[in-house]
C-alpha cells in the first residue's frame, strides 16, 4: 500500500484537517525542501508500525519519493495517530537509524523455565537507505545455560550494514530459572 501525502493547506488548522480525518505532517531531508503535509488517517493507522524506521515509497503530490517513517505521534488516550515526520534521505549517502530486533525461538527458552533479560530492543544501523533492514532477528536456540549471552558480534548483519556498538555488548542473557 502507498500511503500518499500531499501539501497541507496553512489556512485550516491542525484540528480541523484531524477532524477530517486527516493527519499532519511534515516532510524533510536533503532531497525534500521542508514541507508540511498531511495524509488519510486511516492509512497511517493501518501501516505506521509496519512502516516505522523503513524506506518506504510515497506519493507526494502526484510523484513518487521514497522517505522513512521516522516519527509517528499519538494520542495517549485514543491512540489515534496526530503527527508523522518523514525524512526524504539522499539515497547515496549512509544514513544512521534504529532497527527493532526480533527475537526467535523464545517460547522454547521459556518451556525450558528459563527468563531472558533483554539488553538491546533495537539497533541502531549506519548503511545506506536501501539497504537497511526491517529488523534484525536475534536467534535464541543456542542459548543452553543460564547466564548464557549473546553479544552484538553474534548477530547476522546484512552485507554493507554496520553499527556503532561495541562487537562486545551483550544483547540478551539467559536467567536462571526461579527457585521455588
Amino acid at each position: 500500500m502507498t500511503i500518499t501525502i500531499s501539501p497541507r493547506e496553512t489556512t485550516k488548522s491542525v484540528d480541523a484537517c484531524r477532524r477530517d480525518g486527516v493527519v499532519p505532517g511534515v516532510l524533510y531531508g536533503p532531497t525534500a525542501k521542508h514541507t508540511l503535509v498531511c495524509a488519510r488517517e486511516r492509512d497511517l493507522m493501518l501501516t505506521a508500525t509496519k512502516l516505522h524506521g523503513q524506506l518506504s515509497g510515497y506519493n507526494f503530490d502526484g510523484r513518487p519519493i521514497e522517505a522513512i517513517l521516522q516519527e509517528v505521534q499519538r494520542d495517549p488516550i485514543t491512540n489515534r495517530v496526530i503527527h508523522f515526520d518523514l525524512y526524504a534521505p539522499a539515497l547515496d549517502r549512509a544514513i544512521t537509524t534504529s532497527v527493532p530486533l526480533t527475537f526467535l525461538h523464545e517460547d522454547e527458552i521459556e518451556k525450558r523455565g528459563f527468563m531472558l533479560n533483554k539488553n538491546i530492543l533495537e539497533l541502531e544501523l549506519e548503511a545506506l537507505p536501501k539497504d537497511i533492514p526491517h529488523r534484525i532477528e536475534v536467534d535464541l536456540s543456542s542459548l543452553q545455560q543460564a547466564h548464557q549471552s549473546l553479544y552484538i558480534r553474534d548477530l547476522a548483519l546484512p552485507t554493507n550494514v554496520k553499527t556503532s556498538l561495541d562487537p562486545d555488548t551483550p544483547v540478551v542473557t539467559l536467567l536462571a530459572p526461579e527457585q521455588a
